[in-house]
């Protein structure tokens, strides 16, 4: 990737062209792609799977299935650890979910070290230290 405005290249991974849906990796329904484009520069940052109606019912009706034939709905302690391995993983490319916010939206820097990362990663956090006891 080329040099945002606001900082060095972004060091994230590769984007994903693909949707993820039941456990698998799709194309659109469509099998349609749109550019993600810097706002500041209007350079292309990537390509992302243009998902229609189609996709979204595929979707719900996969976390649907998860929901009732799973121990989703019941097992508070499995629900725990999915929640807390995302919790994880958003932590451990936080620097890289910070580049790719400045890159696609035009965030301020400054924006992400607050409202629009590490306040969300913390009040996440918050949630679940209160729900813990």
């Amino acid at each position: 990737m080329s040099p945002t405005p606001s900082g060095p290249p972004s060091t994230a991974s590769p984007h994903e062209e693909r949707l993820l849906i039941d456990g698998k990796l799709r194309s659109a329904a469509g099998s349609g792609t749109f550019e993600v484009l810097n706002p500041a520069d209007g350079t292309v940052l990537g390509k992302v799977a243009d998902a229609g109606r189609e996709d979204m019912l595929d979707a719900i009706g996969a976390a649907l299935r998860a929901f009732e034939e799973t121990d989703w709905a019941v097992d508070r302690q499995f629900r725990k650890r999915a929640l807390t391995q995302l919790l994880d993983a958003l932590v451990e490319e936080k620097d890289e979910l910070r580049e790719e916010l400045i890159a696609e939206a035009g965030a301020p820097r400054m924006l992400t070290h607050g409202a629009q990362l590490e306040e969300p990663l913390q009040k996440f956090r918050w949630r679940f230290r209160v729900r813990e006891g």
